[in-house]
């Protein structure tokens, strides 16, 4: 009997709320890596593009929070309207 490979479930759903809260989460994650970079007493030797890294990852989901915030707001607005 061959019986046909079974195929993975498809990916896990998740809302806009879900996905704002786990932005958020790993913005200030690295928004306390940047902190601890820029605050250590022994930097490494390649502290300042770590910081640079860090700045621009954090620029990043700063733009991907505001994203998920408008669109949460203009579905809120999208459902008083209708």
């Amino acid at each position: 009997m061959n019986t046909p490979p079974q195929t993975p479930p498809p990916p896990p759903s998740y809302t806009l709320v879900q996905e704002l809260e786990a932005l958020e989460e790993v913005l200030n994650i690295a928004r306390g890596d940047l902190r601890t970079l820029l605050t250590c007493d022994h930097p490494p030797p390649e502290a300042d593009i770590l910081i640079d890294r860090e700045r621009a990852v954090i620029a990043d989901l700063e733009w991907l929070v505001y994203d998920a915030r408008s669109k949460i707001v203009m579905r809120a607005l999208a459902a008083m309207v209708i």
